[in-house]
């Protein structure tokens, strides 16, 4: 074994960039914080090839003298703290003194300063870590800090990025926290060249500008259906941005959480979110939250995590019952009664909404064998034409509804229960699958495209996913800043726009290198999900009738895409058991 040693300067720096610099977004986050403790009003973002070829901001803040820009980028150089003890009183948000070493390690660096009232104003350059210029500069007040072909000298980091698409949706994602928490503060974004934003700064910081800068934010839609919860007192303040219990999402995307303005990841905040929606969220359904939290910085240690992306409160269990509280309140006072008005119906089946008493005729009437059309294809039911499932042993006989959600047949002498929806959602599911291997699937071109506006960093995602998506049957295009048209449809499924919305916000949430199957079958469910024949959607029984033929011919007809069951059985066998019977009678 070799001897301990002292890693190089050169690899050393390198080295613990990482921990600070994982990719451009991780860049744009240190150099944003620098502007907001400068005490910027204006920031100008410019961004070109994702991040990878140029960030550069540039705030009209305090600046940085020549002595101070000499030493900035030196290992643990700070103007935040003097002791350890500083941190429990800490009101900035860079502390740590590693920000402009990091960057500098893996890029090609220019700081270019003026104080307030200079003569003149002062630039260095870097590349990789070591100064390379220096030199005086006119006297613009503020500070621009231009980072060129990050990780040039670090390729194996490099090929570790993701595509630019994607690394561009997390550069919009951190504009995005950092514009939410400082609404008093404008923000011009530029990417390749074209403009993305151009916020305005609000005239104080309060829960009206936070909403308006919101609004701007997440779209007009979005901000309209929120509801807004207040709450300030001395040691605490709380303003929270929340989803109506009615108009939940797809996606866990469009939350966000600040502590004394500061973007943040806590497990507390997020339970105390959903802990708060128990009684009103349906499986796969999220809230959108933008909640700001004000308290003592003693209260809190955002110093657990390199990036300072996690937070550590003194007093967990305490704040997760008063966040709660607060949200239940708020959504206890939010929450109408639901309608089932313009509810989609099957074969164009009664309004659910009367919800009229059923009556079902003679069911004699109905027996499979002596009524064959109620099927998709005429055959002798006594004996199949192809081999069934092994729950298929007609004859059938159609019985009726249950809370016109289950549809009772005999089988047998026993009963067969289905559950409307998840046997038609797997019917469908399965129906789009046979079309997409046997050439691709039958494609509904949309006279007017259905507008779908998303964050723009959702939008960036679900464009990574643009030419998968047309082989799905979704032709998209980009329409503004954060906006997709979608021109045609799969034709099995008539999607309305916020169907079509929850599909595209499913699409973003994909991490990481795109995994089409999976993707592809979770985009399926969901869209056989939302065509199906609904719960409290009636039926007449030629439609109950074939909907079981149809759930026959199924590879899987014992599950919905999402694995709820689709059908109960209850032999006569068990009925016999059940009624103290020796034995079921004779048929």
């Amino acid at each position: 074994m070799p001897s301990i040693q002292l890693l190089p300067e050169e690899v050393a720096s390198k080295i613990a960039a990482g921990e600070v610099i994982e990719r451009p977004a991780s860049v744009l986050k240190e150099l944003l914080e620098n502007s907001l403790d400068a005490g910027a009003t204006k920031i100008q973002i410019e961004i070109e090839k994702a991040g990878k070829g140029l960030i550069r901001v540039v705030d009209n803040g305090s600046g940085i003298s020549p002595e101070d820009c000499r030493i900035a980028f030196a290992r643990h150089a700070t103007s935040k703290i003097r002791d350890l003890v500083d941190l429990e009183t800490l009101g900035t948000y860079g502390f740590r003194g590693e920000a402009l070493f990091s960057i500098a390690a893996v890029s090609e660096t220019t700081l270019i300063s003026c104080v307030q009232g200079a003569r003149e104003g002062f630039t260095l350059t870097f590349s990789g870590g070591k100064k390379t210029k220096e030199g005086k500069t006119p006297p613009i007040p503020g500070t621009t800090l231009e980072i060129r072909s990050l990780f040039f000298n670090t390729p194996a980091r490099a090929k570790f990025l993701k595509s630019d698409p994607s690394e561009r949706s997390q550069l919009l994602r951190v504009v995005e926290e950092s514009a939410l928490s400082h609404p008093q503060i404008q923000y011009i974004l530029k990417m390749d060249g074209k403009e993305v934003w151009n916020l305005p700064a609000q005239l104080k910081d309060d829960p009206k500008s936070r909403w308006e800068r919101t609004r701007e934010i997440l779209g007009d839609t979005a901000a309209r259906s929120l509801i807004v919860a207040s709450i300030q007192r001395p040691e605490l303040g709380l303003t929270v941005f929340l989803s109506k219990p009615e108009e939940l999402g797809s996606s866990r995307n469009s939350q966000y959480f600040f502590v004394n303005e500061r973007p943040v990841t806590n497990r507390t905040l997020q339970q105390a979110l959903y802990r708060s929606y128990e009684d009103y969220r349906p499986l796969h359904k999220h809230p959108l939250c933008v909640l700001f939290l004000n308290l003592a910085p003693a209260q809190f240690d955002i110093n657990v995590h390199p990036q300072k992306k996690e937070i550590r409160f003194r007093s967990d269990h305490a704040l997760f019952d008063f966040i709660q509280n607060t949200l239940q309140k708020e959504l206890l006072k939010s929450k109408q009664p639901h309608s089932l008005q313009g509810s989609s119906s099957w074969l164009n089946a009664q309004n659910p909404r009367e919800l009229p008493r059923i009556e079902h005729p003679d069911p004699q009437t109905y027996v499979v064998r002596e009524e064959p059309a109620f099927y998709a294809k005429e055959q002798n039911l006594l004996e199949p034409e192809e081999p069934g499932p092994s729950w298929y042993k007609p004859p059938f006989r159609y019985l009726g509804q249950i809370e016109k959600t289950y549809l009772v047949y005999e089988s047998q002498g026993g009963i067969l229960l289905m559950d409307q929806h998840a046997g038609q959602e797997r019917i469908l599911f399965e129906q789009y699958l046979i079309q997409f291997k046997n050439g691709g699937p039958k494609v509904q071109r949309l006279m007017i495209p259905i507008q779908v506006d998303l964050s723009p960093s959702q939008t960036q995602k679900v464009m990574e996913w643009k030419d998968w998506l047309k082989t799905c049957g979704f032709d998209l295009d980009l329409f503004g800043k954060n906006s997709i048209l979608v021109h045609s449809l799969p034709a099995l499924f008539d999607l309305s726009p916020d169907h079509m919305k929850e599909l595209l916000e499913k699409v973003s949430e994909s991490q990481g290198t795109p995994a089409p199957e999976e993707v592809r079958l979770e985009a399926i469910a969901t869209m056989a999900c939302k065509k199906a024949v609904k719960a409290h959607d009636q039926l007449n029984p030629e439609e109950a009738v074939h909907l079981i033929e149809e759930l026959k011919n199924c590879q899987d007809s014992f599950a919905c895409p999402h694995g709820r069951p689709t059908l109960l059985k209850l032999t006569r066998e068990e009925l016999a058991h059940r009624f103290k019977r020796p034995g079921p009678p004779p048929l």
